[in-house]
């Protein structure tokens, strides 16, 4: 007996008529198509569930397959997954399934998954959960520091003349952006400097919005051969920060 292998698909799908009992409608309304031989338990699909278990996609959520009145389906074929994993989802008026046969109701997607596994490949074939996919970087927060990265060069903070020169030109170009109350480039660590802060261009704006308007203007902008980077910076941290 060949075992079947999650990811393989055998006869290629066909769309699903409104009046036959195998067929079922994709949950954003529109007819599934489905494999003749696909077996469907409370609308999601048996083989897409165990390809998401074992990690190989992205676990559903929501029923693939419902009827006509948004109900999740069930389907099982000839020579499919025997019968006990199937969850008769509740019509109206309510099915009445046998007992024993049908997964506790509320059945997560991952549970029909493992249930699957058990009856095609016998009991202690489920798989660990999948990790949760990490969660989305915190969104950026605006405030009225804006930092510029990859402007200053070493010989710029070097020289007390390169340095004065450096710091006008810069003040000059970001004041058409919006009111500037502070700006400051550190030349080199201190008890109130981290290291990492040297070398960086730190402009203190009167309110969000100036920010906000010099980072869409200066980020991305060529600044001789380098390409200029304008994050923000935490306002408590910059009042700490004091040049010496």
């Amino acid at each position: 007996m060949t075992a079947r292998v999650a990811g393989q698909r055998g006869q290629a799908s066909v769309a699903a008529l409104p009046h036959q009992p195998s067929g079922g409608v994709a949950a954003n309304g529109t007819m599934a198509s489905i494999a003749p031989n696909a077996v469907i338990v409370s609308g999601y699909e048996i083989e897409a569930l165990v390809d998401a278990a074992m990690g190989l996609k992205p676990m559903p959520t929501t029923p693939t397959h419902v009827d006509q009145f948004g109900m999740p389906i069930t389907r099982m074929s000839n020579g499919g997954l025997p019968a006990q994993i199937a969850t008769v989802p509740a019509p109206s008026p309510p099915a009445q399934p046998s007992a024993g046969n049908a997964l506790p109701p509320g059945s997560s997607a991952l549970d029909i998954a493992n249930a699957a596994l058990d009856a095609a490949f016998g009991p202690g074939a489920n798989v660990a959960p999948v990790a949760p996919a990490a969660p989305p970087p915190p969104s950026r927060i605006s405030t009225r520091i804006l930092v510029l990265l990859n402007m200053v060069s070493n010989e710029d903070l070097e020289s007390d003349v390169e340095y004065s020169g450096l710091m006008e030109e810069v003040e000059e170009e970001v004041r058409k952006f919006g009111k500037l109350l502070s700006i400051q480039i550190p030349r080199k660590a201190s008890p109130t400097i981290e290291p990492s802060a040297v070398g960086k261009i730190f402009l203190e704006y009167a309110t969000i919005q100036d920010s906000e308007n010099a980072e869409k203007e200066l980020s991305g902008r060529q600044f001789g051969p380098n390409v200029v980077q304008a994050i923000y910076h935490n306002e408590e941290e910059y009042k700490a920060m004091k040049l010496r």
